[in-house]
């Protein structure tokens, strides 16, 4: 790693320990050691950083001045990622501005230039998708900007008996609670900060649910004298989000997403065996024979 990249890792420490002006802190020197002409991308990382801090004036500053140093098209791609970062941290305005630089600076003719421009417009159409979600479930913009940098308004203390609960992923009863992709991607772009809980991108969290459920399958098998059948509960968004209204938990912590599949017991979600056949379709959902799949 380079100096610059273990600053910025040391700043989203910071940030995600809730040390906001350590965290700003530690990314403004990062940024001032990168010198008078840093490369592109060293900017464009500080500034999703710093978007992620709620500094918005600084991450804009920073994507502003690689929009104008550098004008080929070589950062288009870069440019296009960081538009849908910050559309997931709720910063639209921004978002749709960089976005639509982008798709102006590639509009070419004919053969690959198209192409490249009908990618770059699909990206676009996400931020704008995404903005639209937000809007139409009621949710305040200035409060999802706020939760995107882990700063939002303070949650309920969590109900009676949630914080005894062991960290997903951990069985309750005999079920694992994992979440389908189209719903995954509804609740990380709600809550960014469970990616880290579950596991990212959403492969990622498949196969924490494969590796969580075959140990926990070889414990149980371990202590007990007789087998044990475990089974998967696939999670939904909007039973999620009632769970949370009902109960005041703070939806970042590991253990309020065990509570939730304690709380699901009486058979709000959907289950299924584990492990499949060896030759059955995959739990996850995939149409692949689970050998060939999540069992790989």
């Amino acid at each position: 790693m380079t100096a610059f990249q273990v600053r910025l890792r040391a700043a989203e420490v910071l940030l995600a320990a809730g040390e906001r002006g350590e965290g700003v802190g530690v990314l403004r020197h990062a940024v001032q050691e990168a010198g008078p002409d840093p490369d592109p991308e060293t900017q464009l990382a500080a500034a999703g950083v710093f978007a992620e801090a709620g500094d918005l004036a600084e991450a804009e500053a920073l994507v502003t001045q690689v929009l104008r140093a550098h004008r080929g098209y070589g950062l288009l791609g870069s440019l296009m990622e960081m538009s849908l970062r910050l559309a997931s941290l709720g910063h639209f305005d921004l978002a749709v501005r960089i976005a639509d630089e982008v798709v102006a600076r590639n509009r070419r003719g004919g053969g690959l230039g198209a192409r490249i421009t009908l990618l770059l417009e699909g990206a676009r159409e996400q931020v704008l998708g995404l903005q639209q979600e937000v809007r139409a479930a009621g949710v305040d913009l200035a409060d999802r900007q706020a939760m995107g940098h882990g700063l939002g308004p303070r949650m309920a203390e969590p109900a009676e008996g949630i914080s005894s609960q062991p960290p997903w992923p951990a069985l309750a009863g005999s079920r694992l609670l994992w979440w389908p992709c189209a719903e995954y991607g509804r609740v990380v772009r709600q809550i960014p900060e469970l990616r880290d809980v579950l596991g990212a991108p959403w492969r990622g969290h498949t196969a924490r649910v494969e590796s969580a459920m075959a140990a926990m399958s070889a414990e149980a098998t371990r202590t007990s004298s007789r087998a044990t059948q475990l089974s998967l509960a696939a999670a939904q968004y909007e039973r999620f989000a009632g769970f949370l209204e009902q109960i005041g938990a703070d939806p970042r912590l590991a253990v309020v997403m065990t509570a939730f599949t304690e709380h699901a017991e009486a058979g709000d979600l959907d289950a299924t065996g584990w492990p499949p056949g060896r030759r059955d379709r995959c739990w996850c959902g995939s149409k692949k024979r689970y050998h060939r799949c999540c069992a790989a």
